[in-house]
């Protein structure tokens, strides 16, 4: 079967076969794609003229730039599109994940997406990009699971009314800061990979979250960022970039359109309330290094808190 190159859209403009594949315009077609995966643009391909949209993805491998179909869109491609996947191509959709631990063996926690950055593999992937299948030792965790369990085991999933008026986001990003050194997460401390945000500038945290960015950029490697959505200017407000309260010098945060999509689709509730400030709304974000002070967010999690900053159980 033939694979042909049809025409993509990229925000309002529409590149054709040539521009995508003529040798004398890849300096120009790797501009365009850089720009859109740095600002999130929605790509779309153009294979078939109908109602449906056809979403593509930029993943950059070797310093250089690719589109990728849509997990569980390859399907709705033409035949002949290069996109085309079965629908049941390892290329086509995420590993489904499983909150349920095995019964014979206490289960280790692991993400789907590892901290270790292979060479090879495509940035901005999403949660299904790799890692190991469930078998009875290891137990596949979303984000939105590990934000849940930080949240219970800092004791910030109850309240009492003696704690009125105790309870800030000092007090918040500290209890959080103790429980990542009580949580395995990837057969290590979740401590040693993640940056919480820091309410006076100078402190240790600061100190922490320097050390941890600092490893990660020389080792090329993906941290856990964990922080308090900065109050939205608009109701429209897009996610990307991502910004947190009470971070001092941390990398400019920036989410793909298929990172996004999913993100919209997932957490709806918890994004809505954000926009409209009715109630505080924490994000882990798992984030890999890019050029100059870029980072890339490969998955995300958010949660939704009460005024008192209470979530994660009925109260």
């Amino acid at each position: 079967m033939r694979h042909d190159t049809f025409p993509v859209q990229i925000g309002k403009e529409t590149y054709g076969f040539r521009a995508q594949t003529d040798p004398q315009k890849a300096y120009f077609w790797q501009s365009v794609l850089g720009r859109a995966k740095t600002a999130g643009t929605p790509v779309h391909c153009l294979c078939l003229v109908d109602d449906r949209v056809r979403q593509l993805s930029v993943h950059e491998r070797d310093g250089r730039y690719h589109l990728q179909a849509f997990p569980n869109q390859g399907e709705s491609h033409a035949k002949e599109c290069r996109f085309h996947r079965d629908a049941t191509g390892p290329k086509n959709a995420f590993p489904e994940t499983t909150d349920e631990p095995a019964q014979d063996d206490t289960p280790r926690d692991r993400l789907p997406l590892g901290f270790a950055m292979p060479t090879h593999s495509p940035s901005m992937g999403g949660a299904g990009a790799g890692g190991p299948r469930n078998s009875p030792r290891i137990h596949r965790v979303s984000l939105e699971y590990l934000l849940i369990k930080l949240w219970n085991t800092a004791g910030l999933n109850e309240w009492k009314p003696s704690w009125a008026g105790k309870r800030n986001m000092f007090t918040v990003l500290n209890r959080l800061r103790t429980a990542a050194t009580e949580i395995e997460i990837n057969g290590e401390l979740l401590a040693q990979n993640l940056v919480i945000g820091e309410t006076n500038e100078g402190g240790k945290a600061d100190a922490h979250n320097a050390a941890v960015i600092k490893r990660a950029t020389e080792a090329r490697r993906r941290i856990l960022v964990l922080g308090r959505l900065a109050a939205p200017k608009r109701q429209d407000q897009p996610l990307s970039p991502l910004r947190l309260r009470n971070f001092r010098g941390a990398p400019f945060l920036l989410m793909s359109a298929e990172v996004t999509h999913i993100a919209e689709g997932k957490y709806g509730p918890a994004i809505a309330a954000w926009r409209h400030a009715a109630q505080p709304v924490f994000t882990l974000a798992m984030v890999e290094p890019g050029d100059r002070g870029r980072w890339f967010v490969a998955d995300v999690g958010f949660l939704a808190c009460d005024e008192r900053f209470v979530a994660g159980s009925e109260h």
